[in-house]
């Protein structure tokens, strides 16, 4: 049942360039881009006790491709195809279903915060996360089939967490502490704990992120998303399916739509991958890479 389930998705996606006028099979999918976040490395190596003693292998330590992250402006908004009226409907009702009202717009603006942006954010899983493993002759970490976890694809929708990432009224009591100090994250140097480098405070998450640039402000409520989706996290978020792992500010985001990108750190001088591209539309497309060591035998 799970094969035929794989491969209904893979058809599916590869029908995408028919459906789509946004994002494209080949934005989905591109090794020749892909290849240049894995950072694959030897870092040691490692021994595993077995019934026949001592068994030697290699500690490797790269980057997985973990999920398809998207900011939009309005409720229900979506550059995903072929599932992109599910999100919409399960985005919309639930937002409405919150707030007593259909909303037209998530952007929320205050007088006197020019640079106060506020985004939607929908976070999937990457189906195609092991694929470029092939590449590396099985020195891969959490390689086969069983990472695929298709039957997850929806992770967390802003929209189902309404009330928290817009007024973040239990994240705040939760993480109390860490917000006292976010003075500290004026300068990139501040714990990654709390801060996210050049990009500003992790805390309250919410979908408010006072920033000047809109694309970093983007990628921003993206790692927050991401964190409030995570099974360990706290303050109150509505998860649709958390993920297993912590997002940490030594993973890494690939712009995919509205202009390709490498690869770069959360919290990362913007100067060094923002090439001033600002999507007309508002909308935004991300990779998630996650950071991972393992020994392979």
């Amino acid at each position: 049942m799970k094969k035929i389930f794989f491969i209904a998705f893979m058809v599916l996606f590869f029908c995408i360039n028919s459906f789509a006028t946004t994002v494209s099979f080949s934005t989905l999918w591109d090794p020749a881009q892909f290849l240049n976040c894995v950072d694959f490395e030897i870092i040691g190596i490692c021994v595993k006790n077995t019934w026949h003693g001592p068994e030697i292998g290699l500690k490797i330590r790269h980057y997985i491709p973990s999920l398809l992250v998207e900011t939009v402006k309005q409720p229900g908004q979506t550059l995903m195809p072929v599932v992109g009226s599910i999100v919409s409907k399960t985005a919309t009702e639930a937002l409405k279903s919150l707030i007593g009202v259909n909303a037209t717009s998530g952007s929320i603006t205050v007088p006197g915060q020019s640079n106060l942006q506020f985004n939607e954010v929908h976070v999937y899983n990457f189906p195609f996360k092991n694929l470029l493993g092939l590449y590396f002759g099985g020195l891969w970490c959490g390689g086969g089939t069983s990472g695929w976890n298709t039957a997850s694809f929806f992770k967390y929708f802003s929209e189902l967490d309404a009330l928290e990432w817009r007024t973040g009224t239990l994240e705040t009591l939760t993480h109390l502490p860490q917000i006292s100090l976010n003075i500290l994250c004026v300068s990139p140097y501040a714990p990654s704990s709390i801060g996210m480098g050049y990009w500003g405070p992790i805390y309250p998450r919410t979908g408010f992120v006072v920033h000047q640039n809109p694309v970093v402000g983007s990628a921003a409520d993206v790692f927050r998303a991401v964190r409030n989706d995570w099974i360990g996290s706290t303050g109150g978020h509505i998860q649709i399916t958390p993920i297993l792992w912590q997002p940490t500010t030594n993973d890494k985001l690939e712009i995919l739509y509205p202009h390709p990108s490498a690869c770069f750190k959360i919290g990362t001088l913007p100067e060094l991958w923002d090439k001033g591209e600002v999507s007309p539309n508002g909308e935004y497309l991300y990779l998630y890479w996650r950071r991972v060591e393992c020994c392979v035998f």
